[in-house]
C-alpha cells in the first residue's frame, strides 16, 4: 500500500484564517507522492507548492468551489443547450468535472497497472516456452492445473487432451482479476468460480516472477473548497454512496449508479482522493448533512499563534508580542461565543514580511474588525470585551468608543436613559501600539 496516512475522503475544518486551503496543497501532494503528511510538511513549502502545480497540469490534481447554485449538473452530468450558426438549439448530455476526473483518474490506474503487469507476463510467457509452452500452476486448494500458452495472449487448459474442449485465461482477464482484488467469489458458482481460481493461479505464480500486490502511484485529488456551502444532497446525488472506501471500483462491496442522464453506469475509481475544506464560522459539523458526516474523516485545524512566534510589534517605545495577543482575543471569543468562530492565525501572517504598526492597523481595520462585526451583529459591547476597549480608561486607544445619546437631538422631555449606547470605530486607535497592548492587559 501506499505510505500515505491519509483516508480517501477527508474534510480539513475549522475557523476562517486557519490555513486550510493552504494546507490542501500539503495533503494532496502527499496523496499523490505516496508520503506521509509529515513527510510533505517538514519540506519547504514553496517546492512542495511547485510541484502541486505540476500535479494539477497533469490533471491529477483539480480544485474547484462550492457554492449556493453550484448543482449535480455541474458536477456529474448534465443537459446543456446548444446552439448552431442558423439559431437552432439542440441539447446534449455534458460530463461534470467530477465525472471528467473519474474517467482520467481510472485511464491513469489502468495505464499504471498495465505498465507493471505486461513486464511480469513476458517473464512467465518466457518462462513457459522454454518448456514448449506448458506451465503447470498450482490451485490454492493443492491442485494443479495444466496450461499451454497460446499466442498472442492466453494459456488453454484442454479437457482430456481435447483440442475441441478447452478453457482460455486470457491475459485480458487475468489483469482485470489483478486490478480488481476483492470480487465476491463466494456468490460464483460452477465454471465461473474455477475460471476465477485458475487465473489466481497465474497471478499466484505471477507474483514469484516479482508482481506486486495491485496498488498505484498514480492517485488523484479532488480538492473541493467551502464544502459546507453547497447542497451536498442535491451536488451528490447518488454518487453520496459510491465514494465510501469499501463501494469504490474493485472493493468488496463495490457498487456501480445508472446516471440518470446519460443512462450509463458509473463507479468511482479507487484511486480518486476528495479532499474538501469546511469554514465552521459558516456551518458547524453538527448540523452538516448526516450522509456526508458519516463517508468522511474530519480534521479539525484550529488557529495556531505558534506560527508568530517571533513576531513582534515596536512603536514608541512599546513592543507587542502578536502571538500573545492573537491567544488572548480567541481565549475571550470561546467563551463570549464558541471555539468555531475564533480568528485565524493567517490573518497576521503578513506581519512576518512587514512589522510596522501601519501593517498591524491594516489587519485589524479590514480582517479583524469585519469578522467581530459579523460574529456579535449588533453587540459591540462583547466587540469591546475582545479587544480590552472595556477596561481602557482613554478613548482615543479604543477601537470601538460607545458614546451616550444626546437628549438634546429630541424636542420635548424624553427620557433617553434606557437607550442603548452609540458606537462607533475609532480610525486613531489603529496607529496606537498602546492600544494593541491593551488587549492582552
Amino acid at each position: 500500500m501506499l505510505k500515505t496516512d491519509i483516508r480517501l475522503n477527508t474534510i480539513l475544518y475549522g475557523p476562517p484564517g486557519t490555513g486550510k486551503t493552504y494546507n490542501t496543497v500539503n495533503y494532496a501532494v502527499a496523496i499523490c507522492e505516496g508520503k506521509t503528511l509529515e513527510e510533505v510538511e517538514g519540506e519547504d513549502y514553496s517546492d512542495v507548492f511547485m510541484r502541486y502545480i505540476d500535479f494539477k497540469k497533469k490533471g491529477r490534481i483539480v480544485f474547484t468551489t462550492f457554492h449556493q447554485s453550484y448543482g449535480y449538473e455541474e458536477f456529474i452530468e448534465g443537459i446543456k443547450p446548444i446552439t448552431d450558426k442558423s439559431g437552432n438549439i439542440s441539447y446534449e448530455i455534458k460530463n461534470g468535472v467530477f465525472r471528467d476526473f473519474c474517467k482520467n483518474a481510472e485511464k491513469l490506474l489502468q495505464t499504471s497497472g498495465q505498465s507493471i503487469f505486461d513486464d511480469i507476463w513476458k517473464k512467465l510467457v518466457a518462462a513457459a516456452k522454454e518448456n514448449d509452452g506448458k506451465y503447470l500452476f498450482k490451485r490454492r486448494t493443492g491442485t494443479t492445473i495444466q496450461a499451454k500458452y497460446i499466442e498472442p495472449d492466453r494459456f488453454r487448459v484442454e479437457w482430456n487432451g481435447n483440442t475441441n474442449t478447452h478453457n482460455d485465461l486470457t491475459k485480458s482477464a487475468i489483469i482485470n482479476q489483478w486490478m480488481n482484488p476483492n470480487p465476491k467469489r463466494e456468490q460464483l458458482t460452477g465454471g465461473a468460480r474455477w475460471l476465477f481460481d485458475a487465473r489466481r493461479a497465474v497471478l499466484d505464480e505471477m507474483k514469484e516472477y516479482g508482481l506486486p500486490t495491485f496498488q498505484t502511484e498514480d492517485a488523484c485529488v479532488f480538492i473541493i473548497d467551502e464544502i459546507n456551502r453547497g447542497n451536498i444532497s442535491k451536488i451528490f446525488g447518488e454518487l453520496i454512496t459510491l465514494i465510501e472506501e469499501e463501494k469504490r471500483e474493485g472493493s468488496v462491496e463495490e457498487l456501480t449508479a445508472v446516471l440518470p442522464y446519460s443512462k450509463t453506469e458509473f463507479s468511482v475509481p479507487r484511486n480518486v482522493y476528495i479532499l474538501g475544506t469546511m469554514n465552521t464560522a459558516d456551518r458547524s459539523i453538527a448540523i452538516m448533512d448526516t450522509a456526508l458526516r458519516r463517508r468522511f474523516d474530519f480534521v479539525e485545524i484550529q488557529p495556531d499563534p505558534d506560527v508568530l512566534s517571533g513576531v513582534k510589534i515596536v512603536a514608541d517605545g512599546i513592543e507587542l508580542d502578536v502571538a500573545k495577543m492573537l491567544k488572548t482575543i480567541n481565549s475571550r471569543i470561546e467563551v463570549l461565543y464558541d471555539r468555531d468562530h475564533t480568528i485565524g492565525h493567517a490573518f497576521f501572517m503578513p506581519l512576518r514580511q512587514d512589522n510596522s504598526i501601519d501593517a498591524l492597523g491594516s489587519v485589524f481595520r479590514k480582517k479583524v474588525i469585519p469578522l467581530l462585526q459579523e460574529y456579535f451583529y449588533e453587540d459591540y459591547g462583547k466587540i469591546q470585551m475582545i479587544l480590552g476597549d472595556n477596561d481602557k480608561s482613554d478613548n482615543k486607544i479604543k477601537f470601538i468608543v460607545e458614546e451616550r445619546i444626546d437628549g438634546s437631538v429630541f424636542r420635548g422631555k424624553v427620557d433617553i436613559s434606557d437607550f442603548p449606547p452609540r458606537y462607533w470605530i475609532n480610525e486613531e486607535a489603529f496607529n496606537s501600539i498602546e492600544s494593541y497592548q491593551q488587549i492582552i492587559g
